[in-house]
């Protein structure tokens, strides 16, 4: 049943980027909405609009504030960071220019309760692009407070557009883990996800997503899951022919397959899938590592894979958690009508 729709203006590209959280502190997870091509007061400044979950009413907005920086191109829920009501969330902003240096980029958190700016986090690094990607990722380092991550995706990293992640603290904002792409044009970071406890271990997760790894190939894609103790890495997942772009989206799950640990989800949108690029997902268990579900895309070209996501608790009675899975480029009665589809 359709609760509210929202459109956006010509050209604002509204809903490019997606999150929720309860920023009012009602109980009801509240919907943050990217327009990273709204004009506003110039051109592709960006905005951010949230509305409320339990009304569906504006709550505020938030602009860009200069032409060309695309505030907006990612968003995340980070948690309750401030002390105060209200969970905090994260902007990517990642073509702001910072203090001359082009295409820097830049994130910012934000109060929930308002709106307002709580602290910002800004490139030094001309081009990289900093907020490309941003990501809540659960309290990490296990200090009680929320912690977040941002990619830089163009970043240099010891050659050309390798991609730099970051994760920060969000109690100091001190820099907790820095992880790089290890080729020229990886764009490390391009998905990134987090907050759930893959290894049982009790504590967080994260895992990295860089579908434009080559691999032993081309964009065969690469998605890595890593320890919040200690950052060493648990899993690393590779597309497994040319093209295959595994990793272009991701999600940590709940529990799907009933075993330890949290589960993971890969989308692989460029894999044949059983015909001709019709995409395929792939569900991994949290506790082996190992793929216990492959779904294909149902039409040749239907990018089945694009975006998963998480549906935790599931949307029925059971102990298993349920989960969705996007193909943007199906056709179905006409031309990239999309589709998506939700398993339990």
């Amino acid at each position: 049943m359709l609760f509210r729709s929202i459109t956006g203006s010509s050209g604002e590209n509204l809903g490019a980027a997606l999150a929720f959280a309860d920023v009012d502190n009602d109980t009801k997870y509240d919907l943050i909405v990217g327009s990273p091509l709204s004009d506003g007061a110039g051109t592709d400044r960006g905005k951010v609009e949230v509305y409320s979950g339990d009304t569906g009413l504006l709550l505020y907005s938030i602009l860009g504030s200069a032409d060309g920086d695309k505030l907006g191109s990612s968003v995340s829920r980070v948690g309750n960071i401030d002390g105060s009501s209200g969970e905090e969330f994260i902007v990517g902003i990642p073509f702001a220019d910072v203090s001359a240096k082009t295409d820097a980029g830049m994130a910012k958190v934000y109060k929930g309760a308002d709106g307002s700016p709580f602290t910002s986090i800004s490139g030094n690094e001309a081009n990289a692009r900093l907020g490309s990607n941003v990501s809540g990722v659960g309290d990490v380092d296990n200090d009680g407070t929320a912690d977040f991550m941002i990619a830089e995706t163009h970043a240099a990293a010891g050659g050309t557009a390798r991609g730099r992640v970051r994760v920060y603290s969000g109690d100091d904002l001190s820099v907790l883990y820095v992880k790089l792409g290890t080729d020229d044009n990886d764009h490390f970071g391009a998905s990134l996800a987090g907050g759930a406890d893959v290894n049982n271990d009790g504590r967080v997760d994260f895992m990295i997503g860089s579908p434009d790894v080559d691999g032993a190939g081309t964009d065969r894609g690469q998605v890595i899951v890593y320890s919040g103790v200690d950052g060493s890495v648990l899993y690393t997942k590779t597309g497994s022919a040319n093209n295959d772009q595994l990793g272009y989206s991701i999600a940590l799950l709940g529990n799907v397959d009933g075993a330890v640990g949290n589960d993971f989800i890969i989308g692989i949108p460029g894999a044949a899938g059983g015909g001709s690029s019709r995409g395929q997902t792939k569900v991994f268990s949290g506790d082996t590592g190992n793929v216990f579900y492959t779904l294909n895309g149902d039409e040749d070209n239907g990018a089945y894979g694009r975006a998963v996501i998480g549906l935790t608790p599931g949307i029925e009675a059971d102990t298993e958690d349920d989960f969705a899975v996007g193909a943007p480029l199906v056709d179905g009665a006409g031309t990239d009508r999309g589709k998506v589809f939700v398993y339990r």
